[in-house]
């Protein structure tokens, strides 16, 4: 089953706007493990300005972000997926952020305020008891992978007395009809399989009515038409469009590869883009991975993370190795965080901007470690022309020198169900360092000081550049940044409190999204019971700015949700939600004030014989207040949908439709009255036995009331053809018609089509 998160139900919706581009998306209160997750988002306006959206995700207890650039069916299509395959972890936690690139070059994210340390946090449960007393027996994984034909027995012997009944999926379908079922065992017999990876598990009801489930087990049919000394996977993708609009085409390819022999393994990929330019940032990826015991090197574009506050999120093309010897752990990375562009516009040319990273990492990962970390960054004067940078005596662009401390710690308890940890930064921003390094003196005579030190600081400048435009001259909790966190999973019952300050002078070029001057205190949890029917989520958000008092007054939030789903049945559930956030300074210039209450349900009607159906209903209300500005606004939203899969027929159909109320009230002005409507349908089929996948929808948007009147629909129509497992080839066309009825001017009519080619091997 696919957990699919669908946003235009907008429950425990959390949305940003900004530069006119709207997006929406759903946080689930909790998400099945051992199956395959799907998360959407939807962009409710201005699609066109949006250049990518990467999700960045991992399973809690896990450094490193693994990233997945999330995609549409066409380049009309606001709904973005990405699919994370299956998560094998149970009891654990995901937690993920979205990355939005625009074209003008500016990147958001969602959350919006620091993702990578508050990051959306959801529960991994699993939908059934996990039996370990369901055995597989074969096929045995040691020897197996070249035939089509292969047995699957599973022993029941442990449970012999107590199964009443049993399903047995393969691949996603039912093959029970297909299976024989003996005293101790369940058999059944796979014919001419494809090559790949094929997945089965098996589903029991015991005497006492209670539901079991085996863990989900995996067998790869292979065949190689040239054997090689080692195992060798990959996979290469092609993808091309077209926008009439903006006369915009593009194209990419990806090529991947991973190989094992005995003690020695790598992967490597080859990501070339027709929008690469030397007169922008590097959009070309190139990664080689090297791994013997204890040693992994890695040479191209890799993303390291060394902490929060030090080096996370950002691409550094150069070498990266890590020594592992399991109770101790180097990282090194030396490359390129920036490269150097030359501007014909005085002030617009880039530096290219050079990191070196070293972090040493001590204990067991799955228990207690602690390290310590350095990163610098510094730009390169010499990497542009003089002429594009110095005017006279005075400079349009400004060098920079950045270096980061950092140490952290972490220990998890109870076989990680417990993980508490603290880390801690300082650091130390040079705006300029065209002026060169000072000596003691220099400071002592700019600012007055009677600093004494052993060593002469100017013999240093190659670690750091001492001159009047550091920030701060003088250390102190200014330049630090800390964060403290506990998390816990006990019997269904995930809590996570964390608390984080980043001082006003702190400064870090290596890493995204972080917000100077601000703290913030947190606390969640999310509890399922009754047998994970009742699902119940509970948050508490307190955050401030002038951590150093360096504002004439401080602004605070407060922020207060919870939320529950309940199942009444399998094929039934209700939602309710309530958000409040207030937000205020000391004096009393500004007081805003946000409510948002949730209601929504869902009903699968089995009784239609043709297609069963899923019905979902959604009620959103949210109110804005700040009465400083006299300005008041409220939303009424409601969304309907239902989901069809039918029966005779190899067709699935989805309908939305969603209305919304906006009044607005500014000063003392009349109301102002802004309406959204939306239509959605789809219509996607199977034939070929499930080789042949067309798809058709259509949305259909309008702004109305005291506004212009305005409205945008799309047309898709597409089809994928899987040749295999392994080929598969994908195209559509896409079609966007916008008009503005009080001003035809802006008017226009795009059309897009969309191609593309995978080969696993």
């Amino acid at each position: 089953m696919k957990k699919n998160i669908f946003l235009i139900f907008l429950l425990a919706a959390s949305a940003f706007l900004y530069a006119e581009v709207q997006i929406e998306h759903l946080p689930p209160l909790s998400i099945e493990a051992d199956e395959e997750i799907e998360l959407n988002l939807e962009v409710k306006k201005d699609l066109d300005k949006i250049e990518t959206i990467i999700l960045y995700f991992h399973e809690l207890g896990k450094r490193v972000y693994s990233q997945i650039e999330m995609s549409h069916s066409s380049e009309n299509d606001p709904i973005f997926t990405a699919n994370l395959g299956k998560m094998d972890s149970r009891d654990q936690t995901l937690e993920y952020y979205f990355s939005i690139r625009l074209k003008d070059g500016s990147e958001k994210y969602l959350p919006a305020s620091n993702p990578t340390m508050n990051p959306y946090s959801v529960p991994l449960i699993a939908s059934q008891k996990i039996s370990s007393r369901l055995i597989l027996l074969s096929p045995d994984k040691d020897f197996s992978g070249f035939s089509k034909d292969f047995v699957i027995a599973i022993s029941t012997y442990a449970l012999s007395q107590e199964i009443t009944n049993f399903k047995l999926f393969f691949d996603g379908k039912d093959v029970t009809a297909n299976t024989m079922k003996y005293s101790n065992m369940i058999v059944h017999l796979v014919k001419n399989a494809l090559p790949g990876k094929h997945r089965f598990y098996l589903e029991a009801t015991l005497n006492d009515g209670s539901k079991i489930r085996s863990p989900i087990w995996e067998n790869e049919v292979k065949i190689d038409l040239v054997e090689l000394p080692f195992k060798l996977m990959g996979k290469g993708v092609f993808n091309s469009s077209i926008r009439t609009k903006d006369d915009q085409k593009k194209a990419n390819f990806l090529l991947t590869l991973r190989g094992s022999k005995k003690w020695f393994s790598f992967d490597s990929n080859i990501y070339l883009s027709s929008l690469e330019s030397h007169s922008e940032q590097a959009v070309n990826r190139y990664f080689l991975r090297l791994q013997v015991p204890y040693l992994t090197m890695r040479l191209g574009d890799h993303s390291p993370n060394f902490g929060s506050f030090l080096l996370n999120g950002k691409n550094i093309r150069g070498w990266h190795s890590t020594f592992d010897t399991g109770k101790m752990r180097i990282f090194y990375s030396q490359g390129t965080l920036k490269r150097s562009i030359e501007k014909k516009d005085l002030g617009q040319s880039i530096f290219e901007r050079n990191t070196w990273a070293l972090r040493f990492e001590a204990g067991n990962k799955n228990k207690f470690s602690y390290g310590l970390s350095f990163v610098k960054n510094k730009d390169e004067m010499s990497s542009i022309e003089d002429s594009s940078w110095i005017v006279g005596d005075s400079v349009a662009v400004q060098p920079q020198d950045n270096i980061v401390f950092g140490l952290d710690m972490a220990l998890s308890l109870f076989r990680q169900r417990v993980i508490m940890g603290a880390e801690a930064a300082m650091s130390y921003l040079n705006k300029n360092i065209y002026e060169g390094r000072m000596s003691l003196d220099s400071i002592n005579a700019e600012y007055g000081t009677n600093i004494d030190l052993p060593i002469d600081i100017t013999k240093y400048s190659d670690i750091f550049v001492i001159n009047k435009y550091i920030e701060p001259f003088y250390p102190g909790s200014s330049n630090l940044a800390y964060k403290f966190y506990l998390r816990s999973f006990f019997y269904n019952n995930y809590l996570n409190i964390s608390h984080y300050s980043i001082g006003s002078s702190f400064n870090s070029l290596s890493t995204s999204s972080i917000q100077r001057d601000h703290q913030m205190f947190s606390i969640s949890d999310n509890v399922q019971l009754l047998e994970n029917r009742l699902s119940a989520n509970a948050a508490l958000n307190i955050s401030s700015d002038n951590v150093n008092d360096t504002k004439t007054q401080k602004t605070s939030t407060l922020q207060y949700m919870i939320h529950a789903l309940y199942r009444f049945q399998e094929n039934v559930f209700f939602r309710i939600g309530f958000c409040k956030n207030t937000t205020d300074n000391e004096a009393d210039s500004l007081d805003i004030t946000n409510d948002n209450f949730q209601l929504g349900g869902s009903y699968l009607w089995e009784n239609i014989t043709l297609a069963p159906t899923k019905f979902n209903v959604s009620y959103n209300n949210f109110y804005n207040a700040n009465p400083n500005d006299a300005l008041t606004s409220k939303r009424n939203n409601i969304v309907l949908s239902a989901l069809s899969e039918f029966k005779e027929l190899p067709m699935k159909t989805t309908l939305s439709i969603s209305f919304s109320v906006n009044d607005e009230n500014i000063g003392n002005s009349s109301l102002i009255k802004k309406n959204y409507t939306s239509f959605y349908l789809k219509d996607e089929f199977e034939f070929l036995d499930e080789s042949l996948l067309p798809f058709i929808d259509y949305r259909f948007t309008s702004f109305h009331g005291d506004i212009d009147s305005q409205n945008t629909q799309y047309f898709n129509l597409g089809a994928q053809y899987k040749f295999s497992s392994q080929l598969s080839l994908s195209t559509n066309i896409g079609y966007q018609s916008y008009r503005n009825l009080a001003d035809d001017s802006e008017d226009y009519h795009d059309l897009s089509w969309k191609f593309r080619f995978t080969q696993k091997f």
